[in-house]
């Protein structure tokens, strides 16, 4: 009876049709003259679902909210609604194995530029003619707000490359969770307003802070009930 028993909870836990909410977490260090090092963590809120297909399982998202936290810095950023709507959603294959594990691939990201026109190379300027206007509010490359003691509307204007994978296990029929590897991570600041904000630090990927979790939702969410949950 043991053998059977652990079989239908197994499958049980491994049936990921239907929608889940995704957290994102990917750590790194930054530093700059005089401001000195922070640890930053950012944090990737997204609304999946899951789908079987005669190939298989598929799995489709859409950022809902996208935030980064620092340990010591007085300028914290601020990701407006417009980055975030304009962040494509995503379609990808799922490998999910016997005994539960989970694996995909989000693919390139390419955020503020295309990646065709720049021919493999990542703009270092605003002159570049591969950069796009990547919320429509105007200004070329990808708009993210900065929170400035005594200022007020800064900004900075960048360019980011992105390659993203998640390797878990399915916890029960509810929940999945694991590390994630970020394959490439780079990130260039163009231009900022005022421009003094222009600055590019000195980043490293911390992957011992790189997870997830994914955590089922009821069928009817949007990204609006996503943004709602603690």
């Amino acid at each position: 009876m043991t053998p059977l028993l652990w079989m239908s909870l197994s499958a049980a836990a491994a049936d990921l049709t239907g929608k889940w909410r995704i957290d994102l977490w990917v750590g790194s260090s930054a530093s700059m003259p005089i401001v000195g090092a922070s640890e930053i963590t950012s944090r990737t809120v997204m609304l999946a679902e899951v789908e079987p297909t005669e190939t298989g399982l598929v799995q489709r998202h859409r950022v809902c909210a996208v935030s980064a936290d620092a340990n010591r810095s007085v300028i914290t950023t601020a990701f407006p609604e417009a980055f975030v709507n304009a962040l494509q959603p995503k379609e990808y294959p799922v490998s999910l194995s016997e005994n539960g594990d989970y694996f995909v691939d989000f693919g390139d990201q390419f955020i503020g530029y295309d990646e065709v026109l720049s021919q493999g190379r990542m703009p270092t300027s605003m002159d570049d003619a591969s950069l796009i206007d990547f919320e429509g509010d105007g200004v070329l490359a990808a708009t993210v707000e900065l929170d400035v003691p005594l200022l007020s509307n800064a900004k900075i204007y960048l360019v980011q490359h992105t390659h993203t994978q998640l390797r878990g296990e399915v916890v029960d029929a509810n929940q999945v969770a694991g590390r994630a590897e970020v394959l490439v991570m780079d990130q260039y600041v163009l231009d900022g307003d005022p421009s003094i904000f222009a600055r590019n630090p000195v980043v490293q990927q911390a992957p011992e802070r790189h997870r997830f979790l994914m955590q089922r939702v009821p069928l009817s969410f949007t990204c609006a009930e996503i943004r709602e949950m603690p």
